[in-house]
């Protein structure tokens, strides 16, 4: 892409500016049927929230390829347009272009938002077919979906059978865990792993918050060498969950530059 198109880009701040710079590269040719272009404008319209726009400019395009097919198709699934998302692969595969591994993970991410667990398993072969069974992107996307709609046992299988993980694979694991109430089982994945992040913590604290152990999320918490926002935010939420709004103000009020934000949370109010 020319670096000073790519420039241009990148100082639109709103539709109106993104929709000038279009207006001017239709004018170059070799530009307007750019990939890496058409790439950056349809997910820039779905940035400023004209999804509309960026399906229309799609429609356009006389041969769509697997990286633009999939960048309209992240562009529905970041305007939670989910259904509409899995539409489109539909669409996609009807039309002989054969999806990518990140197509299939941004639509894995609509079906775990929608918990459609049999459309899950659907794509899920799908990503079989098309040479992507050991994809660390597509299986990391497929726990998520499973652990979602419930289905921990199925997350687990497909965890257990990867070659390859890193610490999103294990995030996903210990936050599914905790999300379907198995704070123990989170546990023990927490404790055999050899790197964690702060994802890693946050995640088992609140799963031990929506098991009912606040102690032991408590107590996890105060380990905890690097908080971020999430972390501070997990406990907030879990000691106000619970009806401790004590404890709620207490932590609130130890986050670093707290005094500085005006925040209302449901019990009470800081200035």
């Amino acid at each position: 892409m020319n670096p000073s198109m790519l420039r241009l880009l990148n100082r639109a701040q709103s539709l109106k500016s993104l929709k000038y710079i279009h207006a001017r590269v239709l004018i170059d040719v070799s530009l307007a049927s750019s990939d890496l272009v058409l790439n950056m404008f349809l997910r820039l319209y779905e940035r400023f929230g004209s999804i509309q726009y960026a399906h229309k400019l799609f429609d356009q395009i006389p041969q769509p390829n697997a990286f633009l097919w999939t960048a309209l198709i992240h562009a529905y699934v970041g305007n939670r347009s989910y259904l509409e998302a899995l539409y489109l692969l539909s669409e996609m595969w009807e039309d002989s272009v054969l999806p990518s591994n990140f197509t299939l993970a941004s639509v894995r991410k609509s079906l775990a938002r929608l918990e459609r667990v049999r459309d899950g398993k659907t794509v899920y072969g799908l990503g079989f077919k098309c040479g992507f069974c050991s994809d660390l992107i597509v299986q990391n996307a497929v726990i998520d979906l499973f652990m979602r709609c419930g289905e921990v046992d199925l997350a687990r299988r497909v965890f257990d059978g990867m070659e390859e993980k890193d610490l999103v694979s294990w995030n996903s694991m210990i936050s599914g865990y905790g999300h379907n109430g198995r704070a123990n089982l989170a546990r023990k994945l927490f404790d055999g792993m050899l790197d964690r992040n702060a994802i890693s913590w946050t995640s088992l604290v609140q799963g031990y918050f929506k098991a009912g152990d606040i102690k032991e999320a408590k107590m996890l918490f105060d380990r905890m060498t690097t908080k971020d926002l999430a972390s501070w935010n997990v406990m907030v939420s879990g000691f106000l969950d619970v009806g401790d709004v004590d404890s709620a103000q207490s932590v609130f009020e130890a986050m670093p530059a707290s005094r500085c934000w005006d925040v209302e949370l449901d019990d009470f109010r800081v200035l």
